[in-house]
């Protein structure tokens, strides 16, 4: 979806250095293929990323929301 290839893409992954962006870029593959059930593991990376975005980075909850709404549409 949008938002996971937003949030979890690999330049956001690779800018914050705390995640394999090739490691969750193969659990996003292998969940889209049904290969394995990753919901959990990849909601809480995309909380994660969300929470990092507002706390860590400072950043307006208003940007971060009209980021999401631009990835959904």
């Amino acid at each position: 979806s949008g938002v996971v290839d937003s949030v979890l893409g690999h330049e956001s992954l690779a800018r914050r250095g705390l995640f394999d962006a090739d490691a969750v870029a193969r659990l996003i593959a292998d969940h889209r293929a049904q290969r394995e059930d990753y919901t959990d593991a990849l909601s809480a990376l995309i909380n994660f990323e969300l929470w990092a975005r507002l706390y860590l980075d400072g950043r307006d909850h208003d940007d971060v929301a009209d980021e999401l709404k631009a990835a959904i549409e």
